[in-house]
């Protein structure tokens, strides 16, 4: 079973070059800590049936549903989803302690298998496999503040490094920030592309500017930044730099 668990990863490195029949009706699992479970659905599109594996890991990209370290029960682990139907996938949290002031991230991974071939075919066929792997927050319940007001809480800077400026997002809350873009502005009009990321709770994450950027042209410039909420919604936010 390992073989084959491993042989699947392998495959699903060259998702890229695959078309995926399998998907998820969301990009992110919002779980709450007290809850016995959390589901999330997968829909097959395509013609043919397809097989997905499922698990869960810590943020190892790399892991396999044999090396995987995280606490949840995936039922089912495997199955076949048939043309044009839905599989309810249930996330179950094991009560392992986590952090009771902060949300925890981790990684719901699917692998869909691609179907055999089909007798007669002349020509050999190359396939792949198709990896999707989305984040799940283990959300603690009184956090005293809201995911939204999190992220427009962020506090920026930028620090005068030598060639290319460094900008800084400090997130004082208990929630992971999510950003799908980050862009310096001025007047309206974009100035530099800093790129994407998430910060963690009462961490900090460095952007750097995709070109040159002179500090001196920072006057008047702000941050735009789209914030991945609960639902996977965009909500564009903007935050003032400090004056130098």
């Amino acid at each position: 079973m390992k073989k084959i668990f491993c042989l699947c990863f392998a495959l699903a490195l060259q998702a890229g070059a695959a078309f995926a029949a399998l998907s998820l009706n969301g990009t992110r699992v919002v779980y709450p800590v007290k809850s016995r479970f959390a589901d999330i659905t997968a829909e097959n599109a395509g013609k043919e049936p397809s097989q997905m594996l499922v698990w869960v890991d810590d943020g190892d990209i790399a892991s396999t549903p044999d090396s995987a370290s995280a606490p949840f029960l995936l039922m089912p682990a495997v199955s076949i989803v048939r043309p044009g139907r839905k599989q309810t996938l249930r996330i179950v949290y094991n009560g392992a302690t986590l952090p009771s002031d902060r949300e925890t991230v981790y990684y719901l991974n699917l692998v869909e298998l691609p179907p055999k071939s089909t007798a007669g075919r002349a020509a050999p066929e190359m396939k792949v496999a198709v990896r999707t792997r989305i984040k799940i927050f283990m959300r603690p319940a009184d956090l005293g503040i809201e995911p939204l007001a999190a992220a427009k809480n962020l506090a920026w800077t930028v620090d005068a490094q030598p060639g290319i400026p460094v900008f800084r997002a400090k997130n004082a809350s208990p929630y992971f920030v999510s950003m799908a873009s980050v862009k310096l502005m001025r007047s309206g009009s974009e100035v530099a592309d800093l790129g994407a990321g998430m910060v963690a709770p009462w961490g900090d994450l460095e952007f750097r500017p995709d070109s040159k950027y002179d500090l001196a042209d920072l006057a008047g410039s702000t941050v735009q930044y789209i914030y991945v909420n609960d639902n996977g919604g965009p909500e564009e936010l903007t935050a003032t730099l400090p004056t130098r």
